[in-house]
């Protein structure tokens, strides 16, 4: 027999043993899990603390060139994914027709709240009218808690908030317009109220409730889907948009997309239907009564105008300066009208259509006005007309409002928990100090609670926000009618 020796034997081993090593090697090696930090996530407010949706959130880098962007969701929340580790030279840009656009630091705004970044808006100076509601049962008049507001103008979510503890709800801030309310809470029949709010109105509604002795009104689940037709044969019109009112006030406003355009949650009542597909179809209207939780399907037909969409293909650019400078102007808000029907809105320098540009495309031809605003800046209109097919261009200038004014006053805060009657200065808040949407000044308190930003303007107001992990958010507006110092003590309830 022949003999093997021990070496043999080894290097066999070696060999046999080699390739199931390295498959368990391969096989035990982690696999890279997934960037966490490469989100911001955030929430968009107004002065009041309420949600802002429908808001456009951009995060730029030194160059203004786009990185990441998102909108606001009905709740406000907005999410910026892909981010770069680093965003030392990164802001956060958000615009909204209704507000001033807001820029700062990116820095200065992620998780400075429970729900990641905190985004503070500030209203246009137009946004100046005032709504109270006094939320009570119907029976006894007591004041109702809780209770589910939301507010919509030209069928388009304004915000969402709840009445506090004494039934009240209030909305300082709103542009002029129609707004129609829907007010729910557990318990009690759904109400539809509308309200027309004047250039710097106050008004005030009584909202009595009835209960419906059960958990919820259940009569308000109804649904409506309208499936308008055109062409021949009949199709549908994807892109119609449709209009759903009651009352007077819109309920809501839709573009018809393949499944057409779906209404739920509606009380029973009388309704009013308005389709529009651009110039090429006649408007349609038609009236309808839906029941107790009723679910209905409408297919209407739109009727072919005469003529067809061939000048409809036209565009509006226009280019916003100062008057004095030249200089370009982002930040204006341009609204567009065609007749007494308003069409849209845009703000200068958005979408990277480049500075001061707003751009609004597929216009048919005919006569149109603009309005501009930009704070610190004369509000104009200008009106005008396009041709079929026309590529409109034009440069506006504003006039910047003349005012004395001063770099050299200071605010001076000092923070302390609410639950203390003489001490329990608070250090380590953080503090931003904001006007027109712009960052003037931000840091933390310092030990002995204090926080002081110097070289602010005057006259100008501005909304001063506070913040630390476990007590509430608290926003103030301070104005400065001239250069000097303001010293004042904030109280952050837990």
């Amino acid at each position: 027999m022949k003999h093997v020796s021990l070496r043999h034997v080894l290097v066999l081993a070696i060999f046999v043993l080699l390739p199931a090593l390295l498959l368990v090697s391969c096989k035990d090696e982690p696999t890279a899990a997934p960037d966490q930090n490469s989100v911001i996530s955030g929430i968009a407010r107004d002065e009041q603390g309420y949600i802002v949706p429908n808001a456009f959130v951009e995060a730029i880098d030194a160059a203004s060139a786009r990185i990441a962007a998102d909108s606001t969701d009905e709740f406000g929340l907005f999410s910026l994914t892909n981010m770069p580790a680093d965003r030392s030279a990164l802001r956060i840009r958000v615009t909204q027709p209704d507000f001033k656009p807001f820029s700062a630091p990116i820095s200065s705004v992620s998780g400075s709240g429970t729900n990641g970044a905190v985004v503070l808006m500030v209203h246009q100076d137009s946004a100046c009218g005032r709504l109270k509601l006094t939320i009570t049962e119907l029976a006894n008049h007591q004041p109702i808690p809780g209770a589910e507001v939301r507010l919509k103008r030209n069928g388009t979510l304004v915000t969402t908030v709840t009445s506090d503890a004494t039934g009240i709800v209030e909305f300082n801030y709103l542009m002029a317009g129609t707004y129609s309310l829907r007010i729910a809470k557990t318990g009690f029949k759904v109400i539809e109220r509308s309200a027309t709010i004047q250039f710097c109105d106050s008004t005030s509604m009584d909202i009595r409730m009835e209960p419906t002795g059960g958990e919820q009104d259940s009569c308000c689940h109804g649904i409506l889907t309208v499936l308008p037709q055109g062409g021949t044969p009949p199709a549908l019109l994807v892109g119609a948009i449709v209009k759903l009112t009651k009352g007077g006030a819109v309920i809501g406003q839709q573009t018809v997309g393949a499944n057409g355009a779906i209404f739920d949650g509606l009380c029973p009542g009388n309704y009013a239907v308005r389709i529009s597909k651009g110039d090429q179809y006649k408007v349609k209207e038609l009236e309808l009564a839906l029941g107790c939780n009723e679910t209905r399907t409408i297919d209407p037909v739109l009727e072919a105008n005469a003529t067809n969409d061939s000048c409809c293909h036209g565009s509006i650019q226009f280019t916003i300066v100062d008057s004095t400078t030249r200089a370009a102007l982002n930040g204006a808000t341009v609204k567009l009208w065609k007749g007494n029907t308003y069409i849209t809105s845009q703000v200068t320098g958005g979408d990277n259509r480049g500075a001061g540009v707003v751009l609004f495309p597929n216009r048919c031809d005919g006569q149109y006005q603009i309005s501009i605003l930009r704070d610190g800046y004369t509000s104009r209109e200008f009106g005008f007309t396009i041709g079929c097919n026309e590529n409109y261009t034009h440069t506006l200038g504003l006039k910047e409002r003349t005012v004395d004014s001063c770099r050299t006053a200071i605010l001076r805060v000092r923070v302390k928990d609410s639950t203390y009657v003489d001490a329990g200065w608070l250090s380590g808040v953080t503090v931003t100090v904001m006007s027109g949407g712009m960052v003037y000044a931000t840091g933390t308190t310092d030990g002995e609670g204090w926080f002081e930003a110097t070289a602010l303007t005057a006259p100008r107001s501005y909304t001063v926000t506070f913040s630390k992990s476990g007590f509430q958010n608290k926003t103030v507006q301070f104005t400065y009618n001239e250069c000097k110092t303001i010293q004042e003590t904030i109280r952050l309830a837990p």
